[in-house]
């Protein structure tokens, strides 16, 4: 677990976990209180000098025993687990944490290295897995939030009730000082440090330490301190969990800003790519990741605070070789047998579609991102090129030009060229 060892975790499927390490040796054998398990019990420990202690060359060990249902898969969803810690994403993410090396026990009970992780410089990542021919490199992007707000303060109370004792801290003091919390995200590097995928399923994309069993739609991995349930197949708070995501758009402005400006179009399609999103999946978010499409009508919805942050960053290249922001690029694709932009707009550049992948350009061009694509200003429409597209004797053929060019607003977004053209009478 985050804020420790992860017994809530552990005592669903054990009800018994020894304890061996750095002097400490213990057992956590918590009653039952019919089917529930008496969770107050996990903070008094028995102590047994007579544990086992870790083997040479590790620091802690852990011991679980009396399952809950001996005829459960327990052990097979446990080894499912390992499968997906292993990985070398989700060990970039630990090395982050601090962890460096994995080791296997092997059939004749010796051990032997499976993976080791190496902090370099810039915040890249390198996991050496023994078993694979090549290395995988990643890169941790981190940000911090403080949440002071009452209610998501009380949504982490609902879920670490104990904090408060364990800090000798009353509310009115936690309150005060608020919570701070770190986030990161992580997404594949090339050999040349080139950012790309980081060739995640969406359901192994989120992780609290440890990857949590809930669908992620966009493509990087994330980390944090969420108020993960016991079984690790949700997370509570919608406030609080509000507030952890809305730290996405302050890291991916980062990610964009770091983008080498001379990387190729292929190189730019696979570092935008990194950072894609799964349109579908936003529409079918259960609560409390539902924040990210939903939003609140209180407040700034996810995608107007990711609009503003990265809304002016020069990142798509477009077709004259020009870096420009989604804002200062108003099209990304017209259907054919249309007048190109710069006919209608004289200074707005279509960007490259060799340097832009799919799911960034529906991203940028969904409707929850009007804001990025921004009415051009009456300076940059050639009002004569307009004005030769409709013949003021045939007042009907007006309607077919607003027709025409709406149906290109339908391909690029919300608010842009329609809007001008729905002001614009015979």
């Amino acid at each position: 677990g985050f804020m420790g060892i992860g017994f809530k975790s552990s005592l669903v499927y054990f009800n018994s976990v020894d304890v061996t390490g750095f002097g400490w040796s213990f057992t956590i054998s918590p009653e039952m209180t019919g089917p529930v398990v008496n969770y107050s019990e996990t903070l008094r420990p028995k102590w047994d000098d007579s544990l086992r202690l870790p083997s040479n060359g590790f620091t802690t060990r852990f011991h679980f025993y009396n399952a809950v249902d001996q005829d459960s898969s327990a052990i097979d969803e446990i080894s499912e687990g390992l499968e997906k810690i292993v990985k070398p994403s989700v060990l970039a993410l630990l090395a982050s944490r601090g962890l460096r090396k994995i080791w296997r026990q092997l059939p004749d009970d010796s051990w032997q290295g499976s993976a080791v992780m190496k902090k370099m410089k810039g915040g890249y990542y390198l996991v050496q897995d023994f078993d694979a021919e090549e290395d995988h490199r990643f890169k941790i992007y981190k940000t911090n939030v403080q949440i002071r707000d009452e209610e998501s303060l009380r949504d982490f109370m609902r879920s670490r009730n104990e904090v408060l004792q364990n800090n000798n801290m009353t509310w009115e003091e936690l309150c005060s000082k608020g919570l701070k919390r770190e986030v990161s995200i992580v997404t594949g590097s090339d050999q040349n440090g080139n950012p790309v995928p980081v060739g995640l399923d969406e359901d192994e994309r989120f992780h609290s330490g440890l990857p949590v069993e809930i669908e992620f739609p966009f493509n990087f991995g994330i980390d944090s301190d969420w108020l993960v349930t016991p079984s690790r197949d949700n997370i509570e708070g919608d406030s609080y969990t509000s507030k952890l995501l809305l730290a996405i758009p302050d890291i991916l402005a980062e990610y964009l800003n770091s983008l080498d400006p001379t990387l190729t179009p292929d190189e730019r399609r696979k570092a935008l790519s990194a950072i894609g999103c799964d349109l579908d999946g936003l529409r079918h978010l259960d609560p409390p990741l539902n924040f990210i499409d939903e939003g609140e009508e209180d407040e700034l919805s996810f995608f107007e605070v990711l609009a503003d942050k990265i809304g002016n960053i020069p990142f798509i290249l477009c077709t004259d070789g020009e870096l420009r922001s989604p804002r200062d690029t108003a099209y990304f694709e017209f259907p054919e047998n249309t007048k190109k932009p710069e006919d209608i707009f004289s200074n707005i550049a279509i960007a490259d579609p060799k340097a832009i992948d799919i799911e960034t350009t529906e991203l940028l061009q969904n409707y929850r991102m009007g804001r990025l694509l921004d009415t051009p200003s009456l300076e940059d429409i050639n009002i004569e090129a307009l004005r030769a597209e409709w013949d003021p004797k045939k007042p009907d053929d007006f309607f077919d030009i607003r027709s025409r060019y709406s149906n290109v607003t339908f391909h690029i977004g919300t608010g842009i060229l329609g809007e001008i053209i729905s002001q614009l009478g015979p």
